[in-house]
């Protein structure tokens, strides 16, 4: 089973984390019959950092309304943390 929509069975197969994250989210609401919208779905995004106390997270970003900026947050994030290549699947959360 691929995990999403038409979508990829891994990140690190033919998808960046983002589309693999977008196709996965659009996928699992499709097979169960919801909205994004509808359930109030929002996700955040926290690195947590060896040298830091406390992680690196981002406000919440609404599914239906805010998935690119999310994005966008995400690899400022990624950025911050140094990281110049593909991040391992393990690397990250998003809550």
């Amino acid at each position: 089973e691929d995990g999403a929509e038409g979508g990829c069975s891994s990140v690190s197969i033919g998808c960046s984390f983002e589309e693999h994250f977008q196709k996965a989210v659009a996928g699992t609401l499709a097979r169960c019959g919801l909205d994004a919208r509808g359930i109030g779905l929002r996700f955040k995004v926290s690195f947590r950092l060896l040298w830091v106390a406390r992680p690196l997270c981002t406000r919440a970003y609404s599914v239906s309304e805010e998935m690119h900026t999310g994005m966008k947050a995400w690899r400022r994030l990624l950025d911050a943390r140094g990281c110049i290549c593909s991040a391992s699947p393990r690397s990250h959360v998003l809550r």
